[in-house]
């Protein structure tokens, strides 16, 4: 049906959900590009999730649906980079202001903490454990049962962001949290993924008997990261909260439902 994909949500078993309310553009045929311009030209909030090598094109098709806006009066737009990486939404800047140099202090830029996992399944069967994204697709869309995207205050304090998505964190909180993401989560994932792979391995639940492997990670979990944020952060971290988070990570990165790959990692 229009509008609507399905997406396979990783609890202990698979839950089916409907997300509604989508439409999809293809940017290849102009008239959709032109009315991505446009939408661009009239929402709040825009998300980005493409990659930080590929912000550039983006770039230009925001450029554009912002000089449009400027000519309308409209109010603020969050520009929300979901990418991974570091100072992405300088980079962000930077790219637009090639096509904007004198680019408003209204177009806002943030790069908010995207902590949930998601991947895509090809070729999947028909009586197998995730249903198509629609009918006549043989591909599914795979994701954690994840909540809340932290943002920081500066920019969440804005009235458009008021609502259960939203976390607003203070300037040092959120770097901190921005560290036990890409250091516990990221991290770990990186390190079971390249022993995995040399062991042969096609997916991380395949790891849960790997003792001694996951010996090492808990190893560098706690003696190397742990103790790294918990001495640079020690007045916004709470070290059992960090310490569940470890033990969690590892929990969402062998479970078996997900079923993620270790070449995605």
């Amino acid at each position: 049906r229009e509008n609507q994909y399905r997406l396979n949500i990783s609890f202990s078993q698979v839950k089916v959900t409907e997300v509604n309310n989508v439409t999809g553009l293809n940017l290849d045929n102009p008239q959709q590009k032109a009315l991505l311009i446009d939408k661009i030209s009239k929402v709040p909030i825009v998300f980005t999730a493409v990659g930080s090598s590929h912000l550039k094109s983006v770039a230009s098709i925001l450029a554009k649906g912002i000089r449009e806006r400027s000519s309308k009066g409209k109010d603020a737009l969050f520009i929300l980079c979901s990418e991974n990486g570091w100072n992405i939404e300088a980079l962000m800047q930077s790219y637009l202001k090639e096509y904007i140099s004198d680019l408003s202090s209204s177009v806002k830029i943030g790069n908010p903490i995207m902590g949930r996992m998601c991947r895509c399944e090809e070729n999947i069967k028909k009586e197998g454990a995730y249903q198509s994204v629609a009918d006549d697709f043989n591909w599914a869309a795979i994701a954690e049962p994840w909540y809340g995207i932290p943002l920081v205050e500066s920019i969440a304090k804005d009235k458009v962001f008021f609502g259960r998505a939203f976390q607003a964190k203070g300037e040092r909180e959120f770097s901190a949290l921005k560290r036990v993401k890409f250091l516990l989560h990221n991290g770990t994932h990186a390190f079971l993924s390249l022993l995995g792979y040399l062991k042969g391995y096609s997916h991380f639940y395949q790891l849960a008997e790997e003792k001694e492997l996951l010996r090492l990670a808990h190893k560098m979990m706690n003696d190397e990261i742990i103790k790294a944020l918990l001495s640079n952060y020690p007045d916004v971290l709470d070290e059992n909260e960090v310490n569940n988070y470890a033990n969690n990570i590892l929990r969402r990165i062998l479970c078996p439902v997900f079923k993620d790959c270790i070449e995605r990692g």
